[in-house]
């Protein structure tokens, strides 16, 4: 997940401040990170090893955008999520879909058919 929003706490303080910034000289603690406006490969999760998050989850909070000002011009930094779903134990149809019917009716649903492997030779 990547919420170009998230905050990091300042310990002596307990103020927020961004974990993002978009110039060096706004980086003032570990936790934050820098991101380049000019470059959209930068605007991802700065954290190198995260644990996995072990949790079933049935929604996920997409992350609202960023708009940052610079040098004249707006640039938009995208929250987002990559879901990753495994379908192990049970073959058949299933249905993968936003709950906001406005972005199902705009893509947001889609069926996945799981069937079990199939070799393109048969082995004899």
């Amino acid at each position: 997940m990547f919420d170009p929003n998230e905050t990091v706490t300042v310990p002596s303080t307990n103020q927020p401040l961004p974990k993002y910034v978009f110039d060096a000289a706004d980086k003032k603690l570990p936790g934050q990170c820098l991101l380049d406006p000019n470059d959209p490969d930068s605007w991802k999760p700065c954290v190198k090893n995260r644990e996995p998050y072990r949790i079933w989850y049935d929604v996920f909070p997409i992350p609202s955008g960023r708009q940052i000002s610079r040098f004249g011009r707006n640039v938009v930094v995208p929250g987002y999520f990559k879901m990753r779903s495994r379908f192990v134990d049970y073959p058949g149809l299933f249905v993968i879909h936003c709950h906001i019917l406005a972005h199902e009716d705009r893509g947001m649903m889609m069926v996945v058919e799981v069937r079990p492997l199939q070799l393109p030779y048969a082995h004899q």
